[in-house]
């Protein structure tokens, strides 16, 4: 099986049309339903989990003092948001079974 290291998002939809024999354009609104659902989840702050597949969510950091090396000050910088996105289990274990047999 030869994968590239980098899709862009049409070349994404060309593959997976070629791999599954569906149209490029069934694939696209797949993909775009996806991308809007990830974007939901994102501005939501929620999470969301397919199974066998990924799981994402968001976390909130609090305030926190940090060092800015710009001005080589200590600054506090705001609350922010983290997006988590974590591969199943099942797809790990396969890769450490290819890696048990290199």
């Amino acid at each position: 099986m030869s994968i590239k290291k980098s899709y862009g998002k049409v070349e994404l939809i060309r593959e997976i049309a070629n791999r599954a024999g569906f149209t490029i354009g069934d694939v696209k609104i797949i993909i775009d339903t996806l991308i809007d659902l990830f974007e939901e989840v994102a501005l939501l702050k929620g999470s969301m989990r397919i199974d066998n597949m990924i799981s994402m969510f968001v976390k909130e950091l609090p305030t926190r003092e940090g060092y800015n090396p710009k001005t080589k000050q200590r600054e506090k910088f705001p609350p922010t948001s983290r997006i988590y996105v974590r591969v199943s289990e099942n797809i790990r274990d396969k890769l450490r079974d290819s890696s048990k047999k290199e």
